[in-house]
This record gives structure tokens, C-alpha cells and sequence, in this order.
């Protein structure tokens, strides 16, 4: 994972949502949410010494993709993104001008109190008793 990844994922999904390609853009959300856990996924952090310099970079580098992703989710699920800031303390009301400079200021200002899931599981079941 590298910044100018994230960076052109946040260049792409800010076009695609001036232009309304909304399908473009949950696709833009996806790949940045999958490039995060591809991420942490190859880092293992959580088998690294916590006072590292490696963990606190994996880490920096982790929520900043997931400010991004809070970012990216604002205008399309406003709860969501509620939940985010809720468990983020980081409120974003607006685009900003540089997305990247905005984002880096915010990382040292998280502070996570309390985690809870965005989203409920669904059972298969229910999915076929739909159908």
C-alpha cells in the first residue's frame, strides 16, 4: 500500500461523484476499504511491539485510510459515517480543498473510545427467506 494509492482512489472517487457515476464511485469505496485490509492484513501489526516505530507507522497509515474511507462514505450513508466519527472524535463536514493535508492533520486526533460494528451481519437464511 502506498499513499499515492489511497490518493488516487480519493481523486477518482471525488470525479466520479461530481459526474454522478454513483456505481463508480461505491466501487472507489470497496477498493479503498479492501487496499486498508490488504494492508493490515500483510502488516500484522498486532504482532509488533506497540512502542515500535513500524507499528506506529502500520498503524498512521491504517487510519488514515479509514478517515478516508469516512470521507469517501459522508455523502452517500450519513449514519454511517456518524458511527465513524462517533468512534473516530473526528467530525468531517465538508470536502476539503486537499484531501491528502486534511487527512494527516486529523490522525493525531483520534481518539477511539468506543467501538461497536457499522454494520449488523446478515444471516444467509434471512437472504433466502427473501428470495
Amino acid at each position: 500500500m502506498t499513499l499515492q494509492e489511497v490518493k488516487k482512489i480519493i481523486k477518482e472517487s471525488k470525479e466520479n461523484l461530481e459526474e454522478c457515476k454513483f456505481r463508480e464511485f461505491i466501487r472507489n469505496i470497496i477498493s479503498l476499504s479492501s487496499l486498508g485490509n490488504k494492508y493490515l492484513e500483510e502488516k500484522s501489526p498486532w504482532k509488533l511491539n506497540k512502542k515500535s516505530s513500524e507499528f506506529t507507522k502500520i498503524i498512521s497509515n491504517a487510519l488514515f485510510i479509514l478517515l478516508a474511507i469516512q470521507l469517501l462514505l459522508k455523502p452517500l450513508l450519513p449514519q454511517t459515517t456518524k458511527k465513524l466519527s462517533q468512534l473516530t472524535s473526528i467530525d468531517i463536514n465538508f470536502w476539503p480543498e486537499n484531501e491528502t493535508v486534511f487527512l494527516k492533520e486529523k490522525i493525531n486526533k483520534i481518539k477511539v473510545e468506543h467501538v461497536e460494528a457499522l454494520f449488523r451481519k446478515i444471516d444467509p437464511r434471512v437472504i433466502t427467506e427473501e428470495n
